[in-house]
């Protein structure tokens, strides 16, 4: 299914939501430095930070979480996504503007789509998602979703047709939420 490419990886994500959005950038500001965490990104949809974290056990994520994530004031909420395995893409499936090469340019429009599909479809459904132009990587997860897919495009419209037309529209996919990236500049 997903051999020559894929890597498995320990890790995590924290799905989080604040509710007062003024104090997202406080939350950002303590949590990127710390060392358990690899990626912490912005976003606007049904939660306001998405974090990349380093664990090797669930029971190492869940303390991390409590002792540090939902302590920060403004947390609401948090879900996990155990990360099961991690299919990178080389950038071959996009598209970028005429005379620029893939690895030249930047994406305009960042997006996270956690999506829940029928375990009895999650293979087809996968192949599927794996061959879309605007995919950057998919990542098999335990949690609430099955499946978190990372989409990268020129702009937030293209995303949002990938998302509503193509993995929306998949049998065997459930649910769909998407998450776009909001850059610094954007904040």
């Amino acid at each position: 299914m997903v051999a020559k490419d894929a890597k498995t990886v320990t890790g995590s994500y924290a799905l989080i939501t604040i509710g007062d959005h003024e104090k997202r950038m406080a939350a950002i500001g303590r949590l990127c430095p710390m060392t358990e965490v690899i990626r912490c990104d912005a976003v606007d949809g049904d939660y306001s930070l998405i974090l990349l974290m380093r664990g090797a056990a669930s029971d190492e994520v869940a303390d991390f979480v409590d002792s540090k994530v939902r302590t920060i004031d403004g947390v609401e909420g948090v879900d996990i996504c155990e990360v099961e395995l991690v299919v990178e893409h080389d950038g071959q499936n996009l598209q970028p503007a005429e005379g620029i090469s893939a690895a030249d340019a930047p994406a305009a429009a960042e997006s996270y789509a956690f999506l829940e599909i029928d375990k009895d479809c999650f293979e087809e459904v996968f192949e599927q998602i794996d061959a879309l132009e605007s995919v950057v990587a998919s990542e098999v997860a335990r949690g609430p979703y099955s499946l978190v897919v990372r989409l990268c495009g020129s702009e937030f419209d293209q995303l949002d047709r990938v998302v509503d037309n193509k993995l929306r529209a998949l049998d065997g996919v459930l649910r769909v939420r998407q998450s776009r990236i909001i850059k610094k500049s954007e904040m």
